[in-house]
C-alpha cells in the first residue's frame, strides 16, 4: 500500500538546452555517486534503491565539468527561426518515417533517424553557443549522402553530392567563420 504522495517531475531544473545532458544527466550523477562511495554494498545501495538515496547536489558538482555556459546571449529572430525551423523539420521527418517506414528501404530509415538525433544534439548545441556545432552541421550533410544515394541512384545526383562536399571541404574555414556570423552575429567564433 503507498504511504507516500508520488512528486512527479524533476526535484531541480536542468540548466542546459542540450538534449545529452537532458536524458543522460541521471546516469552520470549515478557513477559519480558509485564511483564516491568505496564500499560495493554502498554501491550496488546506490544503483538499486530509490532514487532519493542518490545525493542531490551531485549535479551542482557535474554541470560545471560538463557544461559550459556562454557569456553571449543571442535572442534574434534569425537564430529563433533556425531553431524553430530544425525542430519543425525534424519532426515532420519523423512523421515521415514511421507512416512510410514499410516502403522506405532500411538503409534510408537508418540514416534519416541518424539525421533527426544529429539534428536534436545540434539545436541544444546552438543554444548553448558550442564551438563544435559547425562540426554538427557539416556531419548532418554527410548523412544525408546515402540517402540521396538511395533515393535518387544517377550520375548527376551523385556528381553534385561529391561537389558539393569537395567545396565545403575545401573553404572549411569561411564557410564556418560565414555560418557563425550568421547565426551568432559574431565573426571570430572558432
Amino acid at each position: 500500500e503507498e504511504v507516500e504522495e508520488p512528486v512527479y517531475g524533476l526535484t531541480k531544473p536542468i540548466k542546459s538546452y542540450s538534449f545529452l545532458w537532458q536524458h543522460f544527466h541521471y546516469l552520470l550523477e549515478l557513477l559519480y555517486a558509485c564511483k564516491q562511495t568505496p564500499s560495493l554494498k554502498g554501491k550496488l545501495r546506490i544503483l538499486l534503491s530509490k532514487p532519493e538515496t542518490l545525493d542531490p547536489n551531485i549535479r551542482e558538482l557535474l554541470e560545471p565539468k560538463f557544461l559550459v555556459q556562454s557569456a553571449n546571449e543571442v535572442s534574434s529572430t534569425r537564430f529563433r527561426n533556425y531553431i524553430v525551423i530544425q525542430i519543425s523539420v525534424v519532426l515532420i521527418s519523423l512523421f515521415y518515417l514511421i507512416y512510410n517506414q514499410e516502403q522506405l528501404p532500411t538503409l534510408v530509415q537508418v540514416f534519416t533517424s541518424l539525421i533527426i538525433l544529429v539534428t536534436l544534439v545540434n539545436c541544444g548545441a546552438i543554444l548553448e553557443q558550442r564551438r563544435w556545432v559547425f562540426y554538427l552541421e557539416y556531419s548532418r550533410l554527410l548523412l544525408f549522402i546515402p540517402i540521396s544515394i538511395s533515393l535518387f541512384p544517377n550520375m548527376i545526383n551523385q556528381t553534385s553530392l561529391i561537389i558539393l562536399v569537395t567545396f565545403i571541404s575545401l573553404f572549411f574555414k569561411t564557410i564556418k567563420e560565414q555560418y557563425f556570423k550568421i547565426l551568432y552575429g559574431i565573426s571570430n567564433h572558432s
